[in-house]
C-alpha cells in the first residue's frame, strides 16, 4: 500500500513539469506559438463527456474543443452569457 501511495505522489509532483519538458525539448515550435497566440473558447453551451456513445450529443463548442485537442493546442475555457431575448 505504501509503494502504490508513493507512486500516485511522484505522479502528482512530476505529472506536469514532464509534459512541459516533453513540449520544450520535443516541439519547442508549438511552445513559441502557444506562448505567442492565445487560444480561447468561448460559449455558453459546452457539454463535460465522460462516456461516449451514439447517445452524446455534441454541441458545436464540443466540436470546436475536440478540434482543437487533436490538433494538439491548448485552449483556456470560457463562459459566454447568454443573450436575453
Amino acid at each position: 500500500m505504501k509503494i502504490i501511495l508513493a507512486g500516485c505522489l511522484v505522479a502528482v509532483l512530476t505529472y506536469f513539469p514532464l509534459f512541459q519538458g516533453l513540449t520544450h525539448y520535443v516541439n519547442p515550435a508549438l511552445e513559441s506559438y502557444a506562448a505567442k497566440t492565445p487560444i480561447s473558447v468561448a460559449a455558453s453551451s459546452c457539454n463535460f463527456h465522460i462516456l461516449v456513445g451514439p447517445w452524446s450529443k455534441f454541441t458545436d463548442c464540443d466540436k470546436a474543443k475536440d478540434f482543437l485537442t487533436k490538433q494538439g493546442l491548448s485552449f483556456k475555457s470560457t463562459i459566454r452569457p447568454q443573450a436575453s431575448r
